[in-house]
């Protein structure tokens, strides 16, 4: 019994983090906020939280970003999010999150261009699988307007996370830096960077807005980053990314009960395939 509490444990821990950050786009509507507003006052939170735990070595921390690729996640990791959420805004939450999980096949994908990792058969195959995916999605999106452009800004965020992947790898192998410290660095640059986004959005900072971006500053990010960490510490971590896969199905299953989006056949099947692309990359990633 002393050994199944751990491991119950760290069950705990990662299913409540895949529903935490299954339900962020819901929050991100609900803010009303233009995606890169959004994001800005998401890492900004992070930030100062961030500043107040890690004050004693800040100047050492803030020396990291003279790293090149420290700052180059820093910049993928802005434009990831704010794709993603935007992606949220144009197309149904369903639509949006499962094909932001091509992420990990675009990983294995420009792994094998800039870190010359030779993909493997099942590689490939997950490749076909969330290309396929893709297609299927695109059959119930309009080929005007909107939806088409929520796919092309959902693929996009979905490149960015494979940037951000490779990029925070080489981040971390070439600095050794933590990784809790690495979101930090990341979210200051994200500071910055989206500072000037006030000059170009026009929004409304209500009562309701600033509690929905202090929540996903220290529940979405901050609380499930931890969870996530301390459920790899009870469990391997092959069960730790697939049930990180649920993170799309709790977003659908909100996505209906509380927006009424309901997804269409071949949003389901092509969001199916894409997940089991992203699970056969991080299975064969964990075999290495």
């Amino acid at each position: 019994m002393e050994l199944l509490k751990p491991r119950l444990i760290g069950l705990l821990e990662i299913f409540t983090a895949a529903f935490i950050w299954g339900s962020i786009a819901i929050f991100a509507l609900l803010s009303n906020l233009p995606s890169p507003i959004f994001v800005f006052y998401r890492v900004l939170v992070v930030s100062l939280i961030s500043i107040v735990i890690t004050r004693s070595s800040l100047l050492e921390l803030l020396g990291f970003l003279r790293e090149r690729y420290v700052l180059i996640s820093s910049m993928m990791l802005t434009l990831n999010w704010v794709l993603f959420f935007w992606a949220v805004e144009l197309v149904p939450v369903a639509t949006a999150v499962f094909i932001y999980y091509t992420g990990p096949v675009f990983a294995a994908i420009l792994a094998a261009i800039i870190l010359k990792e030779k993909p493997s058969l099942v590689g490939s195959l997950a490749i076909v699988l969330a290309l396929v995916g893709v297609a299927l999605m695109l059959l119930t999106s309009g080929w005007i307007g909107g939806e088409i452009l929520g796919v092309v800004v959902a693929l996009g965020s979905g490149l960015a996370y494979g940037l951000l992947s490779v990029s925070s790898k080489l981040s971390s192998t070439s600095t050794q830096i933590s990784p809790l410290s690495l979101v930090f660095l990341q979210s200051i640059v994200a500071v910055i960077l989206l500072s000037p986004s006030h000059i170009v959005f026009e929004y409304t900072l209500s009562t309701k807005t600033i509690l929905i971006v202090v929540i996903v500053g220290i529940i979405h990010t901050l609380i499930a980053l931890y969870l996530w960490y301390d459920s790899l510490k009870r469990l391997e971590v092959y069960i730790v990314s697939t049930i990180s896969y649920l993170d799309p199905v709790f977003a659908t299953i909100l996505a209906y009960l509380l927006l009424e989006q309901v997804p269409q056949l071949y949003n389901i099947a092509g969001g199916i395939l894409i997940l089991i692309g992203g699970v056969l990359v991080s299975v064969e990633t964990l075999k290495k």
